[in-house]
């Protein structure tokens, strides 16, 4: 049975149940409904003086009179009706959620990453957006060098977002870039890199059913709209979980590489191949050098509780590398513009390991530039990029459930009930998840701010801080909201689909109207209109907010040159 089918089984039986209701409140005459205490109010709330032709032409009553003549229960659950309004507006969102990347190393990890896009939209946005603006800019920070393997090495970073990047010390970071021998180092790292996902046959199939069934339905809810149902569609649903598409869409374009063993694989099997040489008062040593000690290479796992965020390699933790990242990024980029700034002064840019002493020629500060590991929170541009990616991940968030609220509270009763409530609480609970998570990533960056550049590396600390507790409890808190939040999202569209929240309390918006409230049985001509433009009006709001988040995406979202 398709989506119209179900919606006329809908009807039906909503249109029977609303008759019953009326012909109870028809039967009184003046006399008797006054006596059994019976209000009637127009559709605003205005009680109306009772008389027989009010009584016959009544579309509202007030709740107390709505629970004796409806009862206070909800209307009683159909499997039939509510299986089909669930595979229609909410089960290709749910099926969508799995085309979300994850490659953590950990299955719990994976669940978390989707407690924590579910459970808070403006998360998902953030980490998206971020992870796009910080591509942009290397390859900007890149796009102006003229040596060899800069193209690679702007690829790398790329790719390493989803990694717990390591920069080990900027002296060793130079000899990476002016060594002829470890020019292979980049070519390395990108081949093992450029690998993609993206743009299955199960991601496509499921963009375009629920692409497909939100137009459907969303058309066939506006042509078939009658009075006697409106309190039982779900284009809210649709509309709440309308930011599901831009980030799924996003994250395919990426192809975020974040399967933590592949990527844990690529950069040891590079290290170990690539010549590195350890630097002493400039002067360039070709012995071999301490195991693990590289210019380049990931974090190991066991830091401490306060850097898990940092080890899962899951996309949404982008948000807690994006300082670290930042810092790594910056510090491959000063020593491929300490190259040019040689090449400027008419030295050469690249030295084999065999050609011995060349001074300071190759030190950071010899080049007019210093470094420091606990410049990470300053590093350039970062805060503009944190700022763009906050303000687009919230209003992802506020444009969908938004527009869902909207739906709800201009709905007959008007105010805030069940329904709007939901989304109410689901946008702010949301918007805190993200906060919380946003402040432990700041805090993760102050519990550690080394002054030794050579041993900072934000190694872990046993004894923590008052910052790194405090990172931890706020994103404890944070996850904990998140898989609370997704519980309460799902239930809530199943209880608007199963009839739970079809009953007087929901019906008549009592948290609005207080004593005052009252439950519309019978929308009239000119509700039927205000509907039409109320619901055209969120429905165009969401998509249009998630189409210009996409638009903004693909704005900065481009594949640079690879040839250097």
């Amino acid at each position: 049975m398709g989506p119209a089918a179900s919606y006329a089984g809908r009807i039906r039986r909503s249109s029977f149940l609303v008759l019953l209701y009326l012909s109870k409140i028809r039967s009184f005459n003046a006399s008797t409904a006054a006596d059994a205490g019976v209000r009637i109010t127009d559709n605003s709330g205005h009680v109306l003086p009772l008389s027989d032709s009010v009584l016959h032409d009544a579309t509202a009553i007030s709740y107390g009179t709505c629970l004796s003549v409806c009862g206070s229960g909800p209307m009683s659950f159909a499997w039939d009706e509510f299986s089909q309004l669930f595979s229609a507006w909410l089960l290709p969102w749910l099926a969508l959620i799995s085309q979300l990347p994850f490659g953590g190393r950990h299955r719990i990890d994976n669940v978390v990453s989707i407690m924590l896009a579910v459970g808070s939209p403006a998360l998902a946005g953030y980490s998206l957006v971020l992870t796009v603006l910080n591509s942009h800019w290397v390859m900007r920070r890149f796009h102006q060098f003229k040596q060899p393997r800069s193209g690679h090495a702007m690829h790398a970073l790329r790719c390493l977002q989803q990694a717990p990047l390591k920069v080990l010390s900027f002296d060793l970071v130079n000899t990476l870039v002016v060594l002829r021998e470890n020019d292979s180092w980049w070519d390395n790292i990108v081949e093992r890199l450029d690998y993609k996902h993206t743009w299955s046959v199960s991601a496509v199939t499921n963009l375009i059913w629920v692409s497909i069934a939100f137009m459907f339905i969303v058309i066939d809810a506006f042509r078939n709209l009658k009075s006697e149902d409106y309190n039982v569609r779900g284009e809210s649903v649709g509309v709440v979980w309308l930011w599901l598409l831009p980030v799924v869409v996003g994250w395919l374009q990426i192809s975020p590489k974040c399967d933590a063993e592949r990527i844990e694989k690529a950069m040891h099997d590079t290290n170990t191949k690539a010549y590195h040489v350890v630097t002493s008062d400039g002067i360039i040593n070709g012995d071999a050098v301490p195991t693990r000690l590289y210019a380049v290479s990931l974090y190991d796992e066991g830091r401490g509780a306060v850097y898990d965020d940092e080890q899962c390699t899951s996309p949404i933790y982008n948000y807690a590398r994006v300082f670290t990242w930042a810092h790594a990024a910056e510090a491959i980029a000063m020593a491929y513009q300490c190259a040019e700034e040689r090449v400027g002064s008419g030295e050469s840019s690249q030295l084999s390991s065999h050609t011995g002493s060349v001074g300071h020629t190759y030190s950071g500060v010899a080049c007019g530039h210093s470094y420091h590991a606990h410049d990470s929170l300053r590093a350039p541009g970062v805060w503009k990029r944190i700022s763009a990616a906050s303000v687009m991940g919230l209003l992802l968030l506020w444009s969908t459930t938004g527009a869902a609220f909207m739906l709800s509270w201009l709905t007959p009763t008007q105010g805030l009930g069940c329904r709007a409530g939901t989304y109410l609480v689901y946008g702010v609970v949301a918007t805190i998840v993200w906060l919380f998570m946003f402040i432990s990533s700041i805090l993760v960056r102050c519990e550690v701010m080394p002054t030794d550049v050579t041993h900072s590396v934000l190694s872990a600390n046993p004894r923590l801080g008052l910052p790194g507790l405090m990172a931890i409890s706020l994103r404890r808190i944070a996850k904990v909201l998140a898989a609370g939040n997704t519980i309460w999202i799902i239930c809530g569209c199943i209880f608007q689909f199963s009839g739970f929240y079809n009953r007087c309390w929901c019906n008549s918006s009592v948290m609005s109207w207080g004593a005052r409230a009252f439950s519309v049985l019978q929308t009239t001509e000119s509700d039927v209109s205000y509907l039409h433009s109320t619901w055209a009006g969120g429905v165009v709001l969401s998509a249009v907010s998630s189409i210009f988040f996409y638009l903004f995406l693909n704005l900065y979202l481009h594949e640079p040159p690879r040839g250097r």
